[in-house]
């Protein structure tokens, strides 16, 4: 599901009343406004509507029960109970926090808008937070910008959906890349953000103005004492969930346009550095080394963490840690299991110089304590280092992290279609083609 998150609206968004053509009227929008622009947003990205999006004006409180309804079309409960046992086995989500109820409340509470892929919907919410600064420029211009902004960047998701449906239809192989995923939601997002801004004739901000704002206003949210509301109070990666699609997204966008879709990032380390906008990575497929895990033991969630997640877990759990600890990422992947009852963990990192390597290894021995904790595990993981990998390996599983690895499937990849072909998944577009939903 994509949605505009109170990341992007507490920095950008002040409610508008009385502007002289309200996209709002009561409890439905204007048909000739959502007309207007959803020519105005075709036209400046290129795309028709192949077929017609439903919008509906919504209160923020039924907005917690849309994100509910988005995540539960997407991922079971068993889908979403696993993706959860994964984050709490990497140290990366407290035990007992209900990783579904989180991310409604955090997302039912920010969102100014939603674009649902299976019910091919778009919603406004109409009492939700506007763009600080709208309200100057509605008075200006007669009209609800606050409001048209949202429509835009949820009528951009639509677009994006009819003409590159893969991003959108296939769940099950993105959950198993968690990392490709967060890099594919930062191109929808900055693919919205920009031509939503372009939409309404807005001046679209510099990017790293627009990143200081994003940041300025989520500090401001967390700033408070004691913490309050569920964004202030959740766990770093949660957040980042909703800061990180925008901010960074946006900077995507912002240099490659309408070709960003065509040829999108497949990891966050390609969406972080835009001198590795394309660099392949270590694809590490460990689906043939779970027979080499112990009698007793069912894996939970293959998976991969990637940059982004490293550097949270390390940030969270070794305070002081500098980016060379994560920077020098190269592929990951690993095995979240039980076994008789407890929670394991095989995890292989890659890296791109030995000095990288040194670098995570060090760093991670100050965050294992910390994870082992979160995890339960019975003591600290283990760290074995080899050239330019790193395996860690919970105590019940030590033994057979080395034979886990030595039958990984590994192979070098730099797109989406090499990511589907090394791991047999489904079909994805030509490059350069994009496709339209019936």
């Amino acid at each position: 599901m994509t949605r505009t998150g109170r990341a992007l609206a507490g920095a950008l968004l002040v409610a508008l009343a009385g502007c002289a053509h309200s996209v709002v009227d009561g409890d439905r929008l204007r048909d000739d406004e959502v007309t207007r622009l959803r020519r105005a947003t075709e036209e400046v990205r290129g795309l028709e509507l192949v077929r017609e999006v439903p919008a509906r004006v919504v209160t923020a409180a039924e907005a917690p029960a849309i994100v509910r309804r988005g995540l539960l079309a997407d991922a079971s409960p068993e889908d979403l109970a696993a993706a959860q046992e994964a984050l709490v086995t990497l140290g990366l989500w407290p035990e007992g926090r209900d990783l579904l109820e989180s991310y409604v409340a955090v997302t039912g509470e920010a969102g100014a808008g939603f674009y649902l892929p299976h019910e091919r919907t778009l919603y406004v919410v109409a009492d939700a937070p506007a763009p600080a600064g709208a309200g100057l420029l509605s008075a200006i211009s007669g009209r609800d910008l606050a409001r048209e902004m949202v429509l835009a960047h949820e009528l951009v998701h639509a677009l994006q959906h009819q003409h590159h449906p893969f991003w959108f239809d296939h769940g099950a192989f993105l959950r198993a890349h968690a990392d490709v995923a967060t890099a594919l939601q930062a191109s929808l997002e900055g693919d919205a953000t920009l031509y939503g801004f372009l939409a309404v004739e807005a001046s679209p901000p510099d990017p790293a103005r627009f990143r200081s704002r994003l940041e300025q206003g989520l500090a401001d949210q967390l700033s408070g004492s004691p913490a309050q509301g569920a964004l202030a109070t959740a766990p770093p990666i949660l957040r980042a969930s909703l800061f990180f699609p925008y901010a960074h997204g946006y900077a995507l966008a912002w240099r490659e346009g309408r070709e960003l879709l065509v040829a999108p990032p497949i990891s966050t380390e390609q969406v972080l550095h835009a001198d590795r906008r394309h660099e392949p990575f270590e694809a590490i497929d460990l689906a043939a080394g779970r027979a080499a895990l112990p009698l007793g033991c069912r894996v939970v969630d293959e998976n991969s963490a990637g940059e982004l997640a490293i550097s949270l877990l390390l940030a969270d759990l070794a305070p002081g840690t500098e980016p060379p600890a994560w920077s020098g990422w190269d592929g990951d992947r690993y095995l979240a299991a039980r076994c008789d009852g407890r929670r394991e963990l095989v995890w292989i990192t890659h890296w791109d110089e030995e000095r990288d390597a040194v670098e995570f290894e060090r760093a991670y021995a100050r965050a294992a304590p910390g994870a082992a904790a979160r995890a339960r595990f019975s003591g600290p993981p283990a760290i074995v280092r080899q050239g330019r990998e790193v395996v860690i390996a919970s105590p019940g599983v030590a033994s057979s992290a080395p034979a886990v690895a030595a039958a990984a499937r590994r192979a070098r990849v730099a797109s989406l279609e090499d990511l589907v072909a090394h791991f047999g998944g489904a079909a994805t577009p030509a490059p350069g083609a994009a496709r339209s939903t019936p």
